[in-house]
């Protein structure tokens, strides 16, 4: 048992494990090779069980570098317990890209997540060709959503210059049966063919469903225009789609999110292998249909992208075309039709078949002209885990807005927006 904190309290830190203590059965490991004085009472300090304590302000990575070298330990072998998970401050991610399974524990670390780790740890390890390919974050499952009703509302107010509106419930939640409230909506909750805030009028009848907001107000999660024969009473799930998914017309598929502006020239088809310093597609089976949702921001590489198309024979003017979004009227390199186009970031753009998953670890392997060609990045920016991107397709008539995630998640869409020849078996 080993200690990675990266607060800027350690002698308070150490003072805590100290006075913390746990109870203890004798045994094997760790208790068995205590001196009897620390173990009074049928317990031990939190601070006498860690072999190892890397208490100092830096990242985790560091930490975590430091107990392989103190204990000899070797990444794939070790077991990593933390609250968070990715992002600026996270802590999961990075240390998985290591070779480390990590557990995220939002709530901190419970018996519940310390027996999932465990058991999960010894499963991967037990499964042949597993044991050098540990770096992986478990995250805990999701609960389901529970299912609310499609509505027929009317719509109350409008205010289309700010993009967004509110429509009149009557009933449910926490009201009396007669009382009434309004409940507003976003104009990315629209549905597809609903068309947009300057086509809807104060009055109208829409079909809405509801959800919980971030904030914990209550919000629509959809609407659309009220035509569609679904009875008020008919349950639908609490998400966007819910009113699609009721008469299946929706498919759910994994999804993952890249900034501008790889994720052009991914859906462009010129960059046909994602890297990553994590294997976030290990689990995801080759041959598997995927979305391509794109971030708000820009990934900051220097232009060094535009050097690697310039030398593979782009001109300036074929180079921003690839790094951009298909203009209206365009036809992508596919040739696909895509009717009107209206791509934009913050929203999911193409569909993927990905490939197989590789472990490229020497950065000399990783400077070779085809591979840096087919990434587009250099071997010391790219990641090490590279996935192959088979095909790809932009989505029909522009992009699905969504809220994008951290690795792969499930993202609903409409079958409409599939392209024809990748709609088959959905």
């Amino acid at each position: 048992l080993a200690v990675a904190s990266r607060t800027n309290k350690g002698r308070w830190a150490h003072k805590l494990m100290r006075s913390f203590s746990v109870p203890v059965r004798e045994g094997k490991g760790i208790v068995s090779r205590l001196d009897p004085s620390q173990k009074e009472g049928g317990r031990v300090s939190l601070d006498s069980l860690a072999v190892q304590k890397e208490i100092f302000p830096t990242n985790k990575v560091r930490h975590l570098q430091n107990l392989r070298e103190a204990t000899g330990i070797e990444f794939r072998d070790m077991l990593f317990f933390d609250d968070a998970d990715g992002g600026k401050y996270g802590n999961c991610v990075p240390v998985s890209g290591l070779g480390v399974m990590s557990v995220y524990c939002p709530k901190g670390l419970t018996q519940r997540e310390w027996r999932r780790g465990v058991k999960s740890f010894v499963e991967r390890r037990a499964e042949p060709g597993r044991e050098n390919r540990m770096g992986v974050v478990l995250r805990p499952p999701k609960v389901k959503k529970d299912k609310q009703s499609a509505a027929r509302v009317q719509i109350v107010k409008m205010f289309p210059e700010k993009g967004f509106g509110f429509v009149e419930i009557i009933g449910e939640a926490d009201s009396a049966p007669s009382e009434s409230r309004n409940v507003f909506f976003h104009v990315s909750a629209l549905e597809e063919g609903s068309g947009d805030l300057s086509t809807l009028r104060v009055g109208e009848t829409v079909v809405v469903s509801l959800e919980k907001g971030r904030d914990g107000r209550e919000r629509c999660g959809l609407v659309r225009r009220s035509s569609t024969g679904i009875s008020e009473t008919q349950s639908i799930p609490s998400t966007g789609n819910g009113v699609q998914k009721a008469l299946g017309q929706t498919v759910t598929l994994p999804c993952f999110s890249m900034n501008q502006p790889f994720a052009s020239l991914l859906a462009h088809g010129c960059k046909t292998v994602e890297t990553r310093n994590w294997p976030m597609f290990e689990s995801v089976r080759p041959g598997t249909h995927m979305l391509l949702h794109v971030g708000h921001k820009t990934f900051p590489d220097g232009g060094k992208h535009r050097k690697i198309l310039q030398s593979r024979g782009y001109s300036d003017k074929e180079v921003q075309r690839l790094t951009e979004f298909p203009a209206p009227g365009e036809s992508p390199d596919s040739n696909q039709s895509v009717g009107k186009l209206n791509f934009t970031r913050g929203a999911v753009v193409a569909i993927v078949e990905v490939g197989e998953t590789v472990l490229v670890e020497s950065v000399e392997k990783r400077s070779e002209k085809e591979v840096v060609e087919a990434v587009i990045a250099f071997g010391e920016d790219m990641g090490k885990y590279a996935t192959q991107i088979r095909r790809v397709a932009w989505l029909k008539e522009g992009g699905f807005r969504i809220r994008g995630q951290k690795g792969v998640f499930s993202v609903e869409i409409p079958k409409a927006k599939l392209p024809d020849d990748w709609i088959i078996g959905y």
